[in-house]
Parts: structure tokens; sequence; C-alpha cells
């Protein structure tokens, strides 16, 4: 079975370059998201990534304020990757969703991250 990852990786290569190789794939691979390693299930982009879905595919996005500027620990990090199953873009002072309903849910917990990754224990 193919990682929902990789198989987003494949469809946003193939709207962009229908024509593509395995060189391509890799690069697009390491440009897009942060965590690089196949296994990892993590949905984080990289700015670089962020912009290609955003600005190249005109994927819609959906931008959260967070709560409070906060230092992006490791806690939150791996604690958004254990529930975030789309694309995501993350800055000190806001998030950015390819997701209708995770967007809702994070402005109905104004923008808290703390809240929002206890809510999904």
């Amino acid at each position: 079975m193919i990682k929902p990852k990789r198989r987003l990786t494949i469809a946003f290569l193939k709207s962009h370059k229908a024509d593509y190789t395995q060189k391509d794939y890799t690069k697009l691979w390491k440009m897009i998201w942060r965590n690089i390693r196949e296994e990892n299930p993590s949905m984080r982009l990289t700015k670089g990534g962020y912009q290609f879905l955003k600005n190249s595919l005109q994927l819609k996005d959906y931008m959260v304020k967070l709560k409070r500027e906060c230092k992006l620990k490791p806690e939150i990090l791996l604690g958004l990757d254990k529930f975030i199953t789309c694309p995501y873009y993350i800055t000190n002072k806001e998030i950015y969703v390819f997701e209708e309903k995770l967007a809702s849910e994070l402005v109905l917990r104004a923008g808290d991250l703390d809240i929002l990754i206890v809510s999904r224990r």
C-alpha cells in the first residue's frame, strides 16, 4: 500500500509535470517536505513546499493565527504530526493548512495548539 505522503507527492508532481522522472520526484520530495524520511508520516511542509502548493499548484489553503507567538518545540510539532493528515506549514505566528475541517477546528480552539493537541489525545 502506498503511503499518503508518497501518494500526495506523486499527485503534486503529476499536476505540475505529467512526464516526470524519478529524479524529478526525489527533487520535489526534498523541496516540499520538512521531514524527508519516507517512513515518517509528518505532513509538515517547508516554506518552499508551502509556496509550491499555494502558488504553482494553486491549492486552497487556510491560515489560522496562533493564540500567542510560540516557539516550535518538539513536543508541539510531534503532537501535530500525530493527527494532521493534510499538508501544513507552521511559523511562530500562524499555521497554514490545506483542509477546511482542520482549519475550522483550529479556529474554534482560537489557534491554541496546546488545546488542540490535548483534545486529540
